[in-house]
């Protein structure tokens, strides 16, 4: 059930609008089509930066009605809260989209710039998977993650050099900096 009568509303219109019947065959034309309408035609834009337009109401309303600016979760709310608006379930997940392959570990690693929000509702007696959220928030994610060898590199070593002996450590790390420039005197422990 959407709490937000001025959101059910404005799914209902949607729907209405393309003559389309959620309650009967038409649920998966209805989540897709307001879908769309989130990610591609309704005119809202993605960004990291809050901002609240109208503090007295929900912050989806503002969202949806007033500032059509935000990051994944706004837009996995509104689209959740507009498809319970139109009868059909839908629940918010929030977890990770995509990775980066660390090429010192052969890892992929999951870092907090690839929490992402999304949404599944339950149409034809299947949870499908919906995202309302605009292309753009991959493209802005893509350029925080522009490959870093040098820092992956010492991160992987960071990392691996936690599980050295302290004469390891000295070998591999300490002596060849103190070799380099004598920035480190003795070793580790000392």
């Amino acid at each position: 059930i959407c709490e937000s009568p001025r959101i059910a509303n404005l799914a209902r219109q949607l729907i209405r609008e393309a003559r389309l019947n959620p309650l009967l065959n038409d649920a998966r034309q209805s989540a897709e089509l307001i879908e769309s309408y989130l990610r591609d035609r309704g005119g809202f834009t993605y960004t990291l930066k809050q901002s609240i337009f109208d503090p007295t109401i929900d912050p989806t309303e503002d969202f949806l009605f007033n500032r059509k600016s935000g990051h994944c979760e706004y837009f996995a709310s509104a689209l959740t809260m507009m498809l319970r608006g139109v009868g059909i379930p839908a629940r918010m997940i929030r977890g990770f989209k995509g990775a980066d392959f660390n090429e010192s570990s052969h890892r992929f690693e999951v870092r907090s710039l690839h929490a992402h929000a999304w949404v599944e509702a339950f149409v034809d007696g299947e949870w499908i998977y919906l995202d309302g959220t605009p292309g753009v928030r991959d493209e802005l994610v893509a350029e925080q993650d522009r490959p870093n060898p040098l820092f992956d590199q010492s991160r992987s070593m960071w990392f691996q050099g936690m599980n050295y002996s302290k004469s390891e450590q000295d070998r591999m790390v300490y002596g060849p900096l103190r070799n380099f420039g004598g920035w480190v005197q003795g070793s580790f422990g000392e």
